[in-house]
C-alpha cells in the first residue's frame, strides 16, 4: 500500500517540476556591464543591495589608464541597485571619495529581458537614461597626487625664483650700514648745503648771520644770556629761617649751661657745709 502511494505522489509531482522548468526558462537572460576606470590606478568595489544578482566579480584592481568591467546577469524583470566606489591604499595619493549609485532597470520585451543602466554620482545623474539604448559612459575615479607647496633642490634648499630685469626700470641702491670693530655703527656723513645751493658731504655746518635773515634784532628774537652768578638750586626755602633756628638753638644751649653750672655750685656748697658740721 505504501509503495502505491509513493508512486502516485511522484506522478503528481512530475507536471509541477515540468512547469517550474518552463517558467525558469521563460526569459532569455540579460547581461549588464558596469565599466570603471581609475586615474593613477587603484581598487574599485561593487556592493549589491538585497535581492540583487551578484556580479561576476566584486573587486577590480586596475592600472592607470586601464578599464575594468563588472558583469551582471539578470533572469527576472525588476529594478536593481548597486554601489560602486574605490578603496584607498598606502600610496601617497589623494583618493577619489566619490560614491556612484548604479540603478539597472530590467524589463520584459516579448519574453526577452532588456537591461538599462542609470548612474548617479553624489545624487546627481552621471550617465544613462531609463529606456535608452545607449550605455552610460565609463565611471571614472580621479586619484590625484598631493600638490607640491614648495619647490626644492636636491640638497633640500628652496629655490628662489629669479625675476628677469625690466627694461627702463632703475632699482635704487641702498647703502649698507657698516659696523665698527667695537660694535658701534659708523654714522653716515651729514650733507650740508653750500651758499651756491650744492650739497657737500663732510662739510662744516653753515650758520646764517643776523643780517642775512632780514629780521631786526630785538629782545624777543635775541634774548640776553642768563645770569650765572647766583645759580638756582632745587631748594626754594628762605635762608633767614635757617639762621633764626640756629640762633634759638644756641640760646637754649646757653641757658641750659647756666642752669647746669648753678646746680653744680649748690651741690659743692652743700658738701662743704656737711663736712664742716661733721668736724
Amino acid at each position: 500500500m505504501k509503495k502505491v502511494l509513493t508512486v502516485i505522489l511522484l506522478l503528481a509531482a512530475i507536471p509541477l517540476l515540468f512547469n517550474t522548468a518552463l517558467c525558469a526558462s521563460a526569459y532569455t537572460p540579460a547581461t549588464a556591464e558596469i565599466a570603471v576606470e581609475i586615474k593613477h590606478g587603484g581598487t574599485a568595489v561593487i556592493i549589491p543591495e538585497v535581492n540583487c544578482p551578484i556580479p561576476d566579480k566584486t573587486e577590480l584592481k586596475l592600472e592607470d589608464g586601464e578599464v575594468g568591467r563588472f558583469n551582471i546577469q539578470f533572469t527576472e524583470p525588476g529594478i536593481y541597485t548597486y554601489t560602486v566606489k574605490t578603496v584607498p591604499d598606502s600610496r601617497n595619493l589623494d583618493f577619489d571619495s566619490t560614491v556612484y549609485t548604479v540603478i539597472i532597470y530590467v524589463t520584459d520585451e516579448n519574453g526577452t529581458l532588456k537591461a538599462v543602466k542609470l548612474v548617479y554620482a553624489g545624487g546627481v545623474k552621471y550617465a544613462g537614461e531609463p529606456g535608452s539604448d545607449g550605455s552610460p559612459d565609463v565611471i571614472l575615479f580621479e586619484n590625484t597626487e598631493p600638490e607640491q607647496k614648495e619647490t626644492t633642490t636636491q640638497g633640500g634648499n628652496p629655490v628662489i625664483p629669479v625675476v628677469p630685469p625690466v627694461p627702463g626700470l632703475i632699482i635704487p641702491v641702498i647703502p649698507e650700514i657698516t659696523t665698527a670693530p667695537g660694535g658701534n655703527t659708523s654714522p653716515s656723513p651729514e650733507t650740508t648745503t653750500s651758499p651756491g645751493g650744492t650739497n657737500r658731504p663732510d662739510s662744516a655746518e653753515r650758520t646764517t648771520a643776523p643780517e642775512e635773515t632780514g629780521i631786526p634784532e630785538t629782545e624777543e628774537n635775541n634774548p640776553a644770556p642768563p645770569d650765572k652768578s647766583n645759580p638756582k638750586t632745587s631748594d626754594d626755602t628762605d635762608m633767614e629761617m635757617y639762621f633764626l633756628i640756629a640762633v634759638i638753638a644756641s640760646a637754649g644751649l646757653l641757658v641750659l649751661s647756666i642752669i647746669y653750672a648753678a646746680d653744680c655750685r649748690k651741690l659743692i656748697k652743700s658738701k662743704e657745709n656737711s663736712s664742716h658740721t661733721d668736724s
